[in-house]
């Protein structure tokens, strides 16, 4: 519970807005708090008139405390499932793929499997890859032109290719085509490392030796 309210601080910032989102009093996350640090014997917060900061330490407990709680939030759902006899699904996409291509697939899925909880993690590829070989994930739609190993199986949803959005008025719109050199200069809106269409563009753009600009 303690690393549950460690989270929450590091989320909203500041002991009063992790204090609203949790349902508690003000003074019990703080003793929590507290409480954490002195059973670590670290600082994990530096206090700010404007909220909190995390130390070094309190960096490493949250790198490790998400994934932490993330099984244990978990194996809670799968006990809570078998006591219910209701199974949950859980299924990784790519962001944006999950709106605009399962919308369909997942009412009909659900339609015809009502005793299924379908649980949606968006995420990147690697990301994916790590959370299906810890049992994280039972299934997952990867972004991929490589074979993905063979710790998993998998079966071909889809050919998609990857394009470049403009508004209407930008020169590159009456493109058909977009080469490395069209982009040398442009600022580029781009998913973070980690994902398959970053990953891939720049591969494409350090082909002609641009770095791109995002």
């Amino acid at each position: 519970m303690q690393l549950k309210y460690f989270n929450a601080v590091c989320t909203y910032g500041t002991v009063s807005g992790a204090a609203e989102f949790l349902h508690i009093a003000q003074p019990s996350l703080s003793n929590a708090i507290k409480e954490l640090e002195s059973e670590f014997g670290v600082l994990l917060f530096k206090r700010q008139h404007r909220g909190m900061v995390l130390t070094p330490e309190g960096e490493t407990l949250l790198k490790m405390s998400r994934d932490l709680l993330e099984r244990s939030a978990g194996i809670e759902k799968v006990m809570k499932d078998m006591g219910k006899e209701r199974k949950t699904l859980k299924l990784g996409v790519p962001p944006m793929t999950g709106a605009l291509i399962l919308t369909g697939i997942y009412r009909d899925f659900l339609s015809e499997n009502s005793d299924i909880e379908l649980e949606i993690v968006e995420c990147g590829r690697h990301e994916m890859n790590k959370k299906l070989e810890e049992d994280q994930l039972d299934m997952a739609f990867i972004s991929h032109n490589m074979p993905i190993g063979n710790s998993l199986s998998s079966h071909l949803a889809a050919r998609l290719e990857i394009v470049c959005g403009t508004t209407v008025g930008n020169p590159l719109s009456k493109k058909k085509n977009i080469s490395p050199a069209d982009l040398r200069s442009v600022p580029l809106v781009m998913f973070e490392d980690g994902f398959f269409q970053t990953e891939e563009i720049r591969k494409w753009l350090s082909k002609d030796g641009i770095t791109p600009n995002i």
